[in-house]
């Protein structure tokens, strides 16, 4: 029997900055009330063996009441039903609860406390991932995750491997809906659940009365991408998987003993969709995650929205030496209260960046008994470079709220003509959306758009002729022909090099095989040329892609046995799928040297493009009326430049003030 509650409970200070509180769920009945106790413990002591808990706190004007010591406390109603399904009936269960292990009430201790979550998790004997109450679709949902998890589990090592492909496609033609649904609860688009799922050693998934192993979906997403009616989902499906199979890959390298191999910015983009309360949690939550490196970042809830994200950008370019945060600057909203060279996370980014982080989806490995293996490292990092500039040394900054932002850079050109994409961006997404689309639509369409422009003459810095231009510069180069994969989810190859632009020698190499940039060229052009019902050689297609089955398999994606015209279909929608993600919230423009390239859809006349130092990329900037401050707009693809051509090759890098090319010289920038 319980004693009388009495009063409200009041929180005893934690003894060190070390200390955490635990909470212990006493036995009962589902329905009678939820007593719970408090134990103070040193992180670095013997401590009793713990759960963690990671759940959705949500928004209610309703509280749950259970008792502390018997002293009455509130909680939101989801955790209230979770506790309800964690409560054993004959004993207790020591548990770290974050809404009644931190006192919420408590700036400094919160402050304090979200540090330590990068030792709470991994320390914890499991971590219990509620996702809410089960509903008609959960129990389908849950033995489907069962049976793709065994399905995988004998793909490729049992002589039944076809059986095994139909009965795949008879679970999920009956239950696909079900689990994207069940993935689309509240609990996978927050931000806080992230860091539970990717620093725990073990994780169990409990919706009301059932329950799964994590890793039991994680095998279930990879047996739902094999083949091609899991790699053709689109929309928020595909984005689903692609969460999951993030997660997964976080998970992997996610515990103390891994290196921490993912920057913050990486990982602020790579979470973009998710949600918080507060705006300074966009930041906060990731923080158990992210590489801490020389600089720390520490949480401070008194600070305002604009500040948080100052000192979290200022963060993000000392610890990543360069300026990669530029490419999270894409505004579809004015935004006040921010300097133009801070990310606004609280808005949904649009588009790609030019040099988006190419987290490769996860699987198990096959070859190592379903076991999960760290194989995958080595290929954790950039798969499109560019070089558009030198390095400089931003380690020694000071971290500070400042509003404005030094740099050194040079102006490369001057925009003089804008023109936006949006109707060819709805034309190409419309055929991108139908699987019939064939390769002479999706070229005619651009061929269209081309020919209405008023193409400038061949730029000085590129020998391509001006439709090739434009190809390229319409998917910012990302030229599909080596970046499918005919397995979409997994990992990319080890042996395979970074995918090349704009050198002149080899788009893609690897051990086995490469593809010459010229001839890539003409494949593109003989299509171009089909399309609009020109002279074109047909065996173009045929001698690029007359490699071995592995090749094709691996790089392009095409079957062997698929026609000429599936072939050239099946590029030609990638192509298409890469000019949507580099137009999204970009417009082609045309600069005042005769350069072709893409900037920010708000750019205009008169706006320069600078190379900073430290960017991979250049930028877009507008003069102010007090020199040398601009406002920066975002990355810009200038064709002919991504690749250093403007620097002299004797120059070597050096200092940020030497002199770089036959007329360059670097100066200073103040953004703000």
């Amino acid at each position: 029997m319980h004693e009388m509650p009495t009063g409200r409970y009041r929180y005893k200070n934690l003894e060190t900055d070390r200390s955490i509180r635990l909470v212990t769920i006493l036995p009962g009945a589902f329905d009678d009330e939820i007593h719970l106790e408090i134990q103070h413990r040193h992180l670095d002591a013997d401590s009793p063996s713990y759960e963690a808990l990671s759940y959705v706190w949500g928004i209610s004007d309703s509280r749950g009441e259970v008792f502390i010591n018997n002293i009455s406390f509130d909680v939101t109603p989801n955790l209230f039903r979770a506790l309800r399904h964690l409560r054993y009936s004959e004993k207790s269960r020591i548990t770290w609860i974050d809404a009644i292990a931190i006192n919420q009430d408590d700036l400094n201790e919160r402050a304090i406390q979200v540090p330590l979550m990068r030792y709470i998790y991994p320390r914890a004997a499991a971590t219990i991932v509620y996702v809410g109450e089960a509903d008609t679709d959960t129990a389908w949902a849950f033995n489907c995750f069962d049976m793709l998890h065994a399905l995988y589990s004998f793909w490729y090592e049992t002589p039944k491997a076809a059986t095994q492909r139909g009965l795949r496609a008879r679970v999920l033609q009956y239950n696909l809906p079900r689990l994207f649904r069940f993935l689309r609860r509240e609990w996978f688009e927050r931000a806080w659940t992230f860091q539970g799922i990717c620093l725990s050693t073990e994780v169990q998934i409990v919706c009301g009365e059932y329950s799964i192993a994590w890793s039991v979906i994680v095998f279930a997403i990879a047996a739902v991408r094999m083949g091609s009616d899991g790699a053709g989902l689109v929309g928020v499906q595909d984005r689903a998987l692609t969460r999951i199979e993030y997660w997964a890959l976080l998970h992997l390298i996610g515990k103390p003993d891994a290196p921490r191999q993912f920057s913050m910015t990486t990982l602020l983009y790579e979470t973009r969709g998710l949600a918080t309360t507060n705006p300074v949690d966009r930041i906060y939550s990731l923080m158990a995650v992210a590489n801490i490196g020389n600089v720390e970042l520490k949480p401070d809830y008194t600070l305002s929205v604009a500040a948080t994200y100052i000192l979290a950008t200022r963060w993000s370019i000392i610890n990543d030496n360069d300026l990669r945060v530029f490419q999270q600057l894409d505004r579809p909203k004015r935004v006040n209260d921010l300097p133009s060279w801070v990310p606004d996370w609280r808005q949904k980014q649009r588009g790609l960046p030019l040099i988006p982080s190419r987290i490769p989806s996860w699987l198990p490995d096959k070859s190592n008994s379903g076991k999960k293996t760290r194989s995958s490292l080595a290929t954790v990092g950039k798969f499109y470079d560019f070089n558009a500039t030198h390095s400089v040394d931003f380690t020694d900054r000071p971290l500070s709220d400042k509003p404005s932002l030094s740099l050194v850079g040079t102006p490369v050109d001057v925009i003089e003509a804008v023109h936006l994409t949006r109707d060819l961006l709805i034309g190409l997404r419309r055929l991108n959306k139908d699987t019939t689309t064939s390769w002479r639509q999706v070229f005619s369409e651009i061929k269209h758009f081309a020919d209405a422009l008023e193409i400038p003459g061949q730029s000085s810095d590129s020998a391509d002729c001006g439709y090739m231009e434009i190809l390229r510069t319409l998917c910012a180069d990302h030229l599909p022909i080596s970046r499918q994969r005919q397995l979409s989810a997994a990992m990319i190859p080890e042996q395979m090099g970074h995918y090349k632009r704009n050198t002149g020698t080899a788009l893609f190499r690897s051990k086995t095989f490469a593809f010459d940039a010229e001839r890539v060229k003409q494949m593109y052009m003989a299509m171009w040329s089909e399309a609009a019902q020109q002279p074109a050689t047909p065996s173009t297609m045929s001698s690029i892609l007359g490699r071995t089955t592995h090749m094709t398999k691996m790089v392009v994606g095409i079957r062997p046995h698929e026609d000429e015209e599936t072939k050239r279909s099946r590029i030609a929608r990638e192509y298409c799928s890469a000019v949507c993600g580099a137009l999204d919230g970009r417009a082609l423009i045309f600069t005042h040297d005769g350069r072709i390239g893409l900037g920010p859809d708000r750019c205009a006349a008169g706006d320069q493009i600078f190379s900073l130092l430290g960017g991979d990329v250049p930028y877009v900037l507008r003069p102010t009326a007090r020199v040398p401050e601009y406002i920066i707009l975002g990355e810009a693809y200038l064709h002919g430049v991504m690749d250093g051509e403007l620097w002299d090759s004797a120059d070597g890098g050096g200092s940020s003030r030497e002199r770089c090319g036959v007329d360059r010289e670097f100066e200073d920038v103040v953004l703000v």
